[in-house]
């Protein structure tokens, strides 16, 4: 059994959220009260994945005139595949209160399981293995940002459901470290708000 030690206070989160310590059948969270809170969950996050096979597809935008989209297909540790899709579209400034979101190309973050459709692309999907995700997610992230992100492209994603919330803060944490985020319009989304990372 393997074990990753993290603060209590992440563990409690997580065992509140999952309704289990298990990370997968073979690996679980477990914590240590002398760790500062401070830390939260930056242990499981130590060692990055340094290679990942997946496949990569590009599709014509259909909110970008001569751009594409980008789908990233992986698998999880326990092979289960998923998907990353970064899907780009533009606001007319009038829309957007924040100047330094003005004249960009807004780059939407989502992930789900490969297979997922419209109708249940954000359901839970309850196979324990959230962390796992993250840093193959934040992998995928970096391989756009360093081989095809554009100077006028910024990443941002929609108001996560309330279970997934906890899921973009790591995101946010651990993808984009040192980014000023901000909150404006995003006609994609429901209630039209959407969270603008900017580094």
């Amino acid at each position: 059994m393997k074990r990753y030690i993290s603060t209590y206070k992440t563990y409690d989160n997580f065992v509140k959220f999952y309704k289990t310590d298990r990370i997968k059948k073979f690996e679980k969270l477990s914590y240590n009260k002398k760790i500062p809170t401070s830390d939260s969950i930056k242990e499981i996050f130590n060692s990055d994945v340094k290679e990942l096979d997946f496949e990569l597809k590009m599709n014509s935008s259909q909110h970008v005139k001569n751009d594409s989209d980008y789908t990233y297909y992986f698998k999880s540790k326990s092979n289960n595949t998923y998907r990353l899709d970064l899907i780009k579209f533009k606001e007319d400034n009038t829309n957007i209160k924040n100047f330094e979101l003005h004249d960009k190309v807004f780059i939407s973050i989502s992930y789900t399981l490969s297979d997922r459709n419209s109708e249940n692309y954000d359901d839970l999907t309850d196979l324990n293995e959230p962390y796992d995700l993250l840093m193959r997610v934040k992998f995928l992230i970096k391989d756009y940002k360093n081989n095809y992100m554009k100077n006028d492209e910024v990443f941002m994603f929609g108001k996560p459901q309330e279970q997934k919330t906890n899921i973009y803060k790591y995101i946010l944490k651990y993808c984009f470290p040192d980014c000023k985020l901000l909150t404006d319009h995003a006609s994609l989304f429901d209630g039209n708000l959407g969270f603008y990372i900017l580094e």
